[in-house]
């Protein structure tokens, strides 16, 4: 399966890399034995070979030096708008499962530093560097953007990727998750 090796190959290319985040990953064969058989035919079977990857959580915040109160949110379909579905939740209207087809929240509660960021970069009255240099780190940026260019991984402009925010910062961080589309193109 080519998006288990694309994966594993592209989350080792990124372990060593200055100003982004990789997540330790591994190959390991499944084992499985049918306890409800009899005695003689309970043997383990080969379910096949998976991917292991370590989960974005606190414990892998933690993990990096992370802060572990910050959030953490996977882009389902995230174009960086102002999508309807995402909301504060003292909203009214807010719904959480609606918020997560746009943004999976991984870790954090409170979505007021991520709708501020948003109206902010959508407001076409303010500099856009200005707002860019508060809100992103641009060396992590640049390294996510190249990392995705040179690796195929077109997918990860709106989906397949992860934005962490410490809890004491107003600077979100991209950090790549999926990798299963790359080298498509050749």
């Amino acid at each position: 399966d080519r998006s288990r090796i694309a994966n594993q190959l592209a989350q080792d290319i990124i372990m060593d890399i200055d100003h982004i985040y990789g997540f330790r990953t591994n190959f390991l064969e499944v084992y499985i034995k049918d306890d409800s058989l009899d005695r003689e035919e309970r043997i383990f079977n080969s379910y096949g070979l998976y991917t292991h990857t370590e989960q974005p959580n606190k414990t892998y915040l933690r993990s990096r030096g992370l802060d572990d109160k910050g959030s953490l949110y996977y882009a389902e379909n995230f174009q960086f708008d102002l999508a309807p579905e995402l909301k504060s939740r003292d909203d009214d209207d807010y719904d959480e499962q609606s918020f997560e087809t746009v943004l999976r929240i991984r870790e954090g509660k409170e979505h007021t530093k991520l709708l501020k960021m948003l109206n902010d970069l959508n407001d076409e009255s303010k500099d856009f560097n200005a707002i860019f240099n508060t809100y992103f780190n641009e060396e992590n940026y640049l390294t996510w953007l190249g990392i995705n260019i040179l690796l195929g991984n077109y997918d990860a402009l709106s989906n397949g990727y992860l934005l962490y925010n410490p809890s004491n910062s107003s600077v979100w961080y991209f950090m790549p998750w999926e990798f299963d589309g790359i080298f498509k193109w050749m």
